[in-house]
């Protein structure tokens, strides 16, 4: 099991163990118990590879480590969705509530076609919030479920998953900020059309216009 950052830094491998075997024959489950140490701030998709003798497999979550005291992360603008002429807007705000246990604040995301359809990113729930600094740039990821509509469709459909990671470069004169978003359907897969490419870190995307805005 390894997590691997959205935001700068390298991957994290964990030590796993296996436990006890509960069941029998088809039923039966193997638990294994993963440890991880000195886990820096950032959110983390978490790989699990199984490549054994007679079963493999390979799976995904997300993981956030936090330091609430941190702040908050705001931005807005748009760009131009990559290698397309479709204008995406996007505004979000993120913060921990005073106890620093819950992540407040909003996104919405539309990215519209050259036919006049949107393809549209409304969170109604947040998972985590990770802020950091790499390098004078102030960067956050964020992640939740949100409503999600496609062009075509009367209605969006809920419980869908989205990760965002965003950086702050300060001034126009010291570059431009980025922005970068993955999007999961019902059944965890990746949306192709409302994802870029991986990792976060190397496929962001300049804003032509707005400000995102990370304490660093």
């Amino acid at each position: 099991m390894s997590l691997v950052p959205v935001g700068p830094g390298g991957s994290v491998v964990g030590t796993c163990t296996p436990g006890g075997v509960v069941g029998n024959g088809y039923d039966a489950k193997l638990t294994i118990n993963c440890t991880f140490d000195g886990i820096p701030v950032n959110t983390y998709t978490v790989q699990s590879v199984i490549d054994g003798g007679y079963y493999s497999g390979y799976g995904e979550d997300v993981l956030v480590v936090y330091d609430p005291s941190l702040g908050f992360t705001t931005g807005g603008g748009w760009f131009y969705w990559p290698d397309t002429n479709d204008k995406t807007n996007f505004g979000y705000t993120m913060k921990y509530n005073k106890k620093g246990q819950k992540v407040k604040g909003n996104l919405l995301l539309i990215r519209h076609m050259t036919d006049g359809s949107i393809f549209r990113v409304k969170s109604n729930a947040l998972y985590g919030l990770a802020l950091g600094q790499s390098g004078g740039i102030g960067w956050a990821s964020f992640s939740g479920k949100s409503t999600y509509l496609e062009p075509g469709w009367s209605e969006p459909i809920g419980n869908h998953e989205f990760l965002v990671y965003v950086e702050d470069h300060g001034k126009p004169s010291y570059g431009f900020d980025k922005f970068w978003i993955e999007m999961h359907d019902k059944s965890g897969e990746v949306i192709p059309v409302l994802s870029f490419d991986r990792d976060a870190f190397s496929h962001t995307v300049n804003l032509e216009g707005g400000n995102i805005v990370v304490p660093h």
